[in-house]
């Protein structure tokens, strides 16, 4: 299994970038809670089901075009 903790601090400069998006599906509770928190904290929104993540992420697509 990867560690969610290193994953999530490689992903932090991107949430810097504009004009790309980026949600993450950060399944596993309390064993991923440390990067979850780190990806919040760069104000990356995560979502605990890829479903809902991919829901979330077509509302924001059909937001912009309205």
């Amino acid at each position: 299994m990867t560690d969610p903790t290193q994953i999530a601090e490689q992903l932090k400069p991107l949430a810097k970038q504009e004009g790309k998006p980026l949600i993450a599906s950060w399944m596993g509770g309390v064993d991923v809670a440390a990067g979850e928190e780190i990806l919040n904290r760069a104000n990356i929104p995560t979502f605990p089901y890829p479903d809902t993540a991919a829901r979330a992420f077509t509302t924001c697509g059909n937001t912009a075009t309205t």
